[in-house]
């Protein structure tokens, strides 16, 4: 009896601990989170003191009297180019080119509101484009590149109404981007010299690859590189 009643109790502590646990672990934090960006930690809004220059300006001004109604825009706070933008009205007249077609004609024309290069435009590579089956929007995503190299997070969505009008244009763009030289460091050198970043001693001995990427033993770590 004495031995049953002691394990009836240590369930019944071991239960207690548990929803402890986890009333803990679901508790409001005590401070709010700072706000983050998911598109690589980009600060939303420009910051203090930073307006968009008079070029953007004066390119916004010529689209909006096009457009007859306001334009609704928010700005990547690092780059100072529209992030969001759109308006009660389309943003251009209706058309029977291709989707594709009539965003890039867009953002040449108004190339000065993003701060485009002409080189930044040819850099756009077409991602995917679609159309909603409930609504009839079509989305059409470009990639940011600079000689073929994928820009991290630059990519432009122009959203288009069944009669080819523009409704809105979005994304993270990063105007006047160059390249920069090739890496000098080889996989093992990058890997171990992360490690001592992290303050752990590392040699990479390379095992073989996996696609484009090298694969390195895990020596003390916890998994393969």
């Amino acid at each position: 009896m004495s031995s049953t009643n002691a394990a009836g109790r240590l369930l019944t502590s071991f239960l207690m601990l548990c929803v402890s646990a986890l009333c803990w672990g679901i508790q409001p934090h005590d401070q709010p989170l700072p706000d983050y960006d998911a598109a690589g930690g980009i600060k939303m809004g420009l910051r203090p003191g930073m307006a968009p220059s008079a070029a953007q300006q004066s390119a916004l001004l010529a689209l909006e009297r096009a457009v007859g109604a306001e334009l609704r825009v928010t700005y990547n706070g690092l780059t100072g180019s529209p992030r969001t933008m759109g308006s009660s009205r389309p943003l251009t007249a209706p058309s029977l080119a291709g989707p594709e077609s009539i965003a890039r004609q867009f953002l040449r024309n108004n190339k000065a509101i993003w701060g485009y290069t002409d080189q930044d435009l040819d850099g756009l590579k077409l991602d995917t484009s679609y159309t909603d089956r409930h609504n009839g929007v079509t989305h059409v995503y470009f990639k940011q590149t600079e000689g073929e190299i994928p820009l991290f997070f630059g990519v432009v969505s122009v959203n288009l109404n069944s009669k080819g009008q523009i409704l809105s244009v979005q994304g993270d763009v990063f105007p006047g981007s160059q390249s920069v030289s090739p890496a000098s460091l080889s996989p093992e050198e990058a890997a171990e010299l992360a490690a001592k970043h992290i303050g752990v001693s590392y040699l990479a001995k390379r095992t073989g690859t996996e696609g484009d990427a090298v694969t390195l033993e895990p020596g003390d770590l916890l998994s393969p590189i």
